[in-house]
C-alpha cells in the first residue's frame, strides 16, 4: 500500500500547483464568543485574495490523538 501512496502523491504533486495553507485562529479573548462561520468566511476571503482556486476546511480539534 505504501508504494502506491508514494506514487499517487508524486503524480498529484507533478500535475498540481503547490498548495497554500491559510490558518485562521480565534484569539483567546474571543473564546467565549466562538463563531465557526465567521472564521470560515475570513479564511475564504483570504483564499480569494491570494488567488486560491479551491478551499478545504478542517477543524484541528477533529484530529484523533494516536499514541505511538
Amino acid at each position: 500500500m505504501l508504494p502506491l501512496l508514494h506514487n499517487f502523491l508524486a503524480t498529484i504533486q507533478a500535475i498540481t500547483p503547490p498548495p497554500r495553507y491559510i490558518v485562521v485562529n480565534q484569539s483567546e479573548e474571543d473564546a467565549l464568543r466562538f463563531n465557526r462561520a465567521a472564521l470560515i468566511n475570513i479564511g475564504a476571503l483570504e483564499a480569494e485574495r491570494v488567488g486560491c482556486d479551491y478551499m478545504a476546511i478542517h477543524d484541528v480539534d477533529m484530529f484523533r490523538l494516536i499514541r505511538i
